[in-house]
């Protein structure tokens, strides 16, 4: 068992924590917090928000399932294990083989220490606070894509006197947050409401570089002036 699965794991619990501390507070104290947290990034030489707060609140509840199976997982491997020594010990000392089995009773002693260690992971999942972490996530990511489209907006409105390379950036930038808004849709099961660019101008857009395709969009858009 790699040591380190019960650092991540303590991790991924304490990311959910911080984000169901934003459960249940209006929108204007979340950004408040969040004008807070983007003080502090910047004096450390942080530049945006963005890095943190849309992919911290994207990721925290997949990488806190994926952890918490994995815990879950190499509690079976460490359980498994354990039957095979405490087993091995039951045969050394009907042998005699005291020595032996000391050595092994000290292996089972660091297994035992190891078992309960992740078995209270294991049973520590908390469906309140992964409920209140999900209320937060999406309202940390409400603010966040909010501010996100308004410099999308203004960047997609200035591409247009510039050249095709601004253009080319514009459009990437668009379906960047296209893409971001999909899924904050999903990770919140459709609880984020925000913004959409129009199809017919990230259409319009793609037909200026040269390219051409569907865009997708979330299931009620609300067209961004663009």
């Amino acid at each position: 068992m790699r040591a380190e699965i019960t650092a991540e794991h303590d991790a991924a619990r304490e990311t959910l924590e911080a984000l169901a501390a934003f459960a249940g507070l209006d929108r204007a104290t979340v950004v408040s917090r969040l004008a807070q947290e983007t003080t502090m990034m910047r004096l450390h030489g942080v530049e945006t928000l963005f890095p943190r707060w849309i992919r911290r609140p994207l990721d925290a509840m997949p990488l806190f399932e994926d952890v918490h199976r994995r815990v879950a997982v190499t509690l079976y491997e460490v359980r498994k294990e354990l039957k095979q020594v405490e087993a091995q010990l039951v045969s050394l000392r009907e042998e005699g083989f005291d020595a032996e089995a000391a050595a092994l009773s000290r292996q089972a002693a660091r297994l035992l220490c190891r078992e309960a260690d992740l078995r209270e992971r294991v049973e520590s999942r908390d469906e309140d606070l992964i409920a209140a972490a999900r209320d937060g996530i999406a309202r940390v990511l409400d603010v966040t894509l909010r501010s996100l489209a308004k410099a999308t907006a203004g960047f997609a409105r200035e591409s247009k006197t510039g050249g095709p390379a601004q253009m080319r950036r514009a459009l990437a930038h668009v379906e960047a947050y296209e893409r971001l808004v999909r899924e904050a849709q999903a990770v919140s099961g459709g609880a984020v409401d925000v913004p959409h660019f129009r199809v017919d101008f990230i259409e319009a857009l793609r037909r200026k570089v040269g390219r051409s395709g569907s865009t997708t969009v979330g299931a009620t858009p609300r067209p961004l002036p663009a």
